[in-house]
């Protein structure tokens, strides 16, 4: 009887999931304004109606799963006091703690992201606004470079941001539903899967919080350097050779474009050291710091370069 009654649960929560992945498809569905450029399209992708909205459907898919969660560890629980052998106290009251969680989302999520940080920060870009392009007549393809970087730069930011908060949200649902069955199956539901799902999830949920840790870390500020000191490094440089405002302008587009690709590698080491905690082989520590810092490092290339300057003793950023 306990067993069917389990199996019902599980099975709601999953057609919950479904629903969910349902709904997020649908809202992705292109806004009716079109889209003029490729920014524009990556804003219509990753803007369904607003992010609060995909969060809102999230947390009442984590109330229902909570709430069958909590009810199904008082069934336990009385089957314990039944026949503590057959029905061990510790799965019921797994089930009820990790139902808790599903039904206090919200406030769960504060709690873990305090712990990690102390305090609620930054969650990442909460607007999608495309640069708008440049006429390239006259130009070459260094003008048609920085429109395509400018125009998807901070698309791009809020892409990222919007998928990050959309994983952490699941993983952490997803570590708290874990949590639920934790005895029933100790590999799949082992405390290092559940944590690893709560603590990383947190991380994606505040992924501009967990930016800044990790560049106070590395270079002991968060603040990302502009492109000033390079641009005067170019002008010291080509003085001679005339105007160089088109060629700062490439490099700065090819600087931007290496920061976006430092900001994706950053949330895969998160995602490659999430894997390697839940036992995938294929994934090592070692990947995912890698992932993590040098993305961090392509962030704030400038910071970077600054500092391999300096180290050096090299006279280009002086």
């Amino acid at each position: 009887m306990l067993v069917a009654i389990r199996n019902r649960a599980v099975a709601a929560f999953n057609a919950s999931s479904a629903i969910i992945t349902a709904l997020f498809l649908l809202g992705m569905i292109p806004s009716k304004a079109d889209a003029a450029t490729f920014g524009d399209v990556i804003c219509n992708i990753s803007t369904p109606n607003s992010v609060g909205d995909i969060g809102a459907i999230l947390t009442g898919v984590a109330y229902l799963g909570g709430a069958i969660a909590i009810g199904s560890g008082l069934l336990m629980l009385s089957k314990s006091a039944e026949n503590s052998r057959d029905n061990p106290l510790h799965k019921a009251i797994a089930a009820m703690v990790g139902g808790t969680g599903l039904l206090f989302l919200p406030g769960f999520t504060n709690w873990s992201v305090t712990s990690l940080f102390t305090y609620q920060g930054a969650g990442g870009v909460t607007s999608c606004v495309p640069g708008q392009p440049q006429s390239s007549s006259g130009g070459g393809l260094d003008v048609m470079m920085t429109n395509l970087v400018q125009n998807i730069q901070d698309p791009m930011v809020y892409l990222i941001s919007f998928v990050s908060f959309i994983a952490g949200t699941f993983f952490m649902i997803r570590g708290l539903q874990k949590a639920t069955k934790y005895g029933a199956d100790p590999r799949a539901n082992s405390v290092t899967a559940i944590l690893a799902n709560i603590i990383f999830g947190a991380l994606l949920f505040t992924v501009g919080q967990t930016v800044d840790t990790i560049m106070t870390t590395i270079f002991g500020t968060n603040s990302i350097t502009s492109f000033d000191a390079v641009g005067n490094a170019i002008d010291n440089m080509f003085a001679s050779a005339g105007d160089t405002t088109q060629f700062k302008a490439a490099m700065k587009a090819a600087f931007t474009f290496f920061q976006l690709i430092g900001m994706i590698a950053f949330v895969r080491g998160i995602l490659v050291l999430k894997a390697h905690a839940e036992g995938d082989s294929q994934k090592t520590i070692t990947q995912g710091l890698t992932h993590i810092i040098g993305g961090a490092m392509a962030i704030n290339i400038y910071e970077f370069l600054q500092q391999v300057n300096d180290t050096f003793g090299f006279d280009f950023l002086s």
